[in-house]
């Protein structure tokens, strides 16, 4: 997995924009997280219907992807994660329980 900053390109959205990109299918990292450890995404779509997802620190990593299907034309898949792509392979960010061990996220999405 290459890493690099989204930082002038096309795939910079912290900031509200459109963004018409044919494919997308990206792992995110490295958030602004608020005092009570959370962050979120919102989309907007043309109809101005907007979807908000908010999830905690303990999901560090976010894939957004847009399928290519025509069944699913204008769809956007937002998955907050414990760890990027790959991570069984590199290592990185995986989170291993014990026995009996809890882990506990929480994710809110709200359609306005």
């Amino acid at each position: 997995m290459e890493e690099a900053t989204v930082e002038g390109t096309e795939f910079d959205f912290r900031a509200s924009r459109k963004a018409n990109l044919e494919f997308l299918d990206h792992a995110f990292s490295d958030f602004d997280w608020d005092l009570e450890g959370k962050t979120f995404a919102q989309i907007s779509g043309a109809t101005g219907k907007r979807v908000s997802v908010t999830w905690d620190h303990v999901l560090p990593w976010i894939q957004i992807h847009r399928p290519n299907r025509p069944e699913l034309q204008g769809a956007l898949v937002v998955e907050p994660m414990t760890s990027p792509p790959d991570a069984f392979n590199s290592g990185r960010d995986v989170r291993v329980l014990e026995a009996n061990e809890i882990f506990e996220s929480k994710i809110q999405i709200n359609c306005s």
